[in-house]
């Protein structure tokens, strides 16, 4: 029945898988996956700082806003700020042209500044 002098070959897979490949395929994975850990750390805290930009240091507080508005109102208009003293203000471009005008009628020489509260306002 068996022909002794027939060899039968078995496939037999091996007990234990190589352990260099095994070592390979874990360090390998454990340096992507770090790899990976920093670029999403890296990519969460720049759109974590844009926003804050975009949202806190950007965007103007509603007083502040209302300051400036009305801080370009008194450069830019004319009104009265005694009217016992006759005293007025004027727009910053015009009051520029007149000390120009002023110092160039005067040998470049600019007249002191007149201020508010040097009058006792």
């Amino acid at each position: 029945m068996s022909d002794p002098t027939r060899t039968h070959t078995v496939d037999v897979e091996e007990a234990d898988p190589k352990s260099s490949s095994t070592i390979l395929v874990g360090v390998v994975g454990s340096v992507l996956l770090i790899v990976l850990v920093i670029l999403l750390e890296t990519l969460y805290f720049r759109t974590a700082q844009d926003e804050h930009e975009r949202k806190i240091v950007a965007e103007q507080p509603q007083q502040l806003r209302a300051l400036q508005a009305k801080q370009r109102e008194l450069l830019g208009g004319y009104r009265i700020v005694d009217a016992g003293q006759q005293t007025v203000a004027i727009p910053i471009e015009r009051a520029m042209e007149l000390v120009v005008d002023e110092a160039q009628r005067n040998d470049g020489r600019v007249p002191a500044p007149v201020r508010a509260d040097a009058q006792g306002n």
